[in-house]
């Protein structure tokens, strides 16, 4: 399991990718598009920036538990690109969806309850542990 929160989700969502190993992953408020980060405006186009973008890991993402929760806005990560990648996800999966969780308010910010994030995706997390325990035991 991984989870991880702006820039820890980013590097959750990139591990959970490389590794098989790992069989769920929760994040909160994720960068996936590290173009749109202040930090890295400036080489937004650069190929390894533009190749770092989460939506170029769906294939290894694709049916596979994923829970990102972020809020209706969130100007600093841009959550237009965070529901653009969900979408995707979404479209590319067919056993296992990825789960949605969109708080009211502006995630990075103060309006957004992120604590509700948190709680949903620790509830995923022990839920998918659950599940896995209960299969190791069946076995």
């Amino acid at each position: 399991m991984v989870s991880g929160t702006s820039r820890g989700g980013f590097a959750a969502i990139h591990i959970m990718a490389s590794d098989r190993r790992i069989c769920a992953a929760a994040v909160n408020a994720p960068v996936t598009n590290l173009g749109a980060v202040s930090e890295f405006n400036q080489i937004s186009q650069h190929p390894f920036v533009m190749t770092a973008n989460t939506e170029n890991l769906i294939p290894a993402l694709a049916d596979r538990f994923v829970f990102i929760a972020i809020g209706e806005a969130d100007p600093r990560i841009d959550a237009k690109s965070c529901f653009e990648f969900y979408a995707r996800l979404n479209a590319a999966s067919n056993l296992v969806k990825p789960q949605l969780f969109v708080l009211p308010g502006q995630t990075h910010g103060t309006s957004a309850a992120y604590e509700l994030g948190h709680i949903a995706a620790g509830a995923f997390l022990l839920e998918k542990t659950a599940i896995l325990t209960r299969q190791k035991v069946e076995q």
